[in-house]
């Protein structure tokens, strides 16, 4: 979904114009959910917002098989370059959250928060919903990780097919997570092949997983990512738009939900607030994303102007 998560995402049009779609899904869903307009975010009985961060995990997936970067090294810049953002958007969370005496927390959940973690913990109770995708995320990296290091096929097909078989057996559970975790594994799968075949295998997936979708309806979303992914194999003009928004969609998706709750606060009038909340997400993003480069630009200053004991040897110095 964001070149956050791979760079290299630029050199696929089709997979800039799915994360564009997720985000315009997911951004109606929060937005006319937020002016108590639920109704029009059902069609079909599917909500399209979940449609979105099921094409955000199809992505990530993906593009955490596509990386050429050894899997130790793509993990830890995975890191490096999920959680300074991240931390920016918790802390100003939860200051707003204690301002505004909007939620109630305490240091354990802080702590919790500012590692990832917080979803597992808390559920809906963290301050900034919207970026509880970042719990699950971390996981599946880790899982992703340690499969290029063994059997990435093997591990990540073992693993999807525990996952599912768990989805299916719950019934009456909503299985969300477990149901994106799938399709975050199946996409990692399909980006192993070659490109002349991914299209047909992600339809079989598509398939399967409609198959499961009369057991465990969460498995409806991801039918329907792996027939857009399908779909987006046969894109190759690039889009301005969706090329745009790529630099700066991570940062979108930590921000937006704050923006349509400071928005909706003020007004619930729809025609004011999407427009509104839609600008000053954008403006948000990019906001965030000068923040963390100023940041890391200062840790690296001060880190290489700071003497070490390697220094006196004659050693480099450490950077960031």
């Amino acid at each position: 979904m964001s070149h956050a998560l791979q760079p290299s995402s630029s050199r696929k049009p089709g997979l800039d114009l799915l994360r564009l779609l997720a985000a315009t899904l997911i951004f109606f869903q929060h937005s006319l959910s937020s002016c108590h307009l639920d109704a029009w975010i059902d069609v079909g009985g599917l909500r399209v917002g979940r449609i979105g961060t099921s094409l955000f995990f199809l992505l990530a997936g993906f593009l955490a098989s596509s990386s050429s970067r050894k899997p130790v090294t793509w993990f830890l810049e995975r890191l490096k370059v999920l959680y300074p953002p991240f931390w920016l958007v918790t802390i100003a969370s939860f200051l707003l959250a204690a301002l505004t005496h909007f939620k109630r927390f305490d240091t354990w959940q802080v702590i919790c928060q500012m590692s990832g973690l917080g979803y597992f913990t808390h559920g809906e109770a963290i301050v900034n919903v919207a970026t509880w995708f970042m719990s699950p995320l971390l996981i599946l990296y880790l899982i992703a990780m340690l499969a290029r290091l063994t059997n990435p096929t093997l591990v990540s097909a073992v693993t999807a097919v525990s996952i599912a078989a768990a989805a299916l057996v719950q019934t009456g559970y909503s299985g969300t997570i477990e149901c994106h975790a799938v399709t975050f594994l199946s996409a990692f799968l399909i980006a192993q092949v070659s490109s002349s075949t991914r299209s047909r295998l992600a339809v079989a997936a598509s398939i399967l997983m409609y198959a499961g979708g009369l057991f465990q309806p969460e498995f409806r979303y991801g039918a329907i990512s792996m027939m857009l992914l399908a779909a987006s194999e046969s894109v190759h003009e690039t889009f301005a738009a969706a090329t745009g928004f790529t630099g700066i969609a991570y940062e979108w998706f930590l921000v937006h939900g704050l923006c349509i709750t400071l928005i909706t606060r003020q007004t619930h009038a729809f025609y004011i607030a999407i427009p509104a909340a839609a600008v000053i997400s954008l403006l948000g993003a990019l906001c965030l994303k000068n923040a963390v480069r100023i940041m890391k630009r200062c840790v690296s200053l001060n880190s290489a102007s700071a003497p070490t004991a390697v220094d006196s040897l004659g050693g480099p110095r450490l950077t960031c």
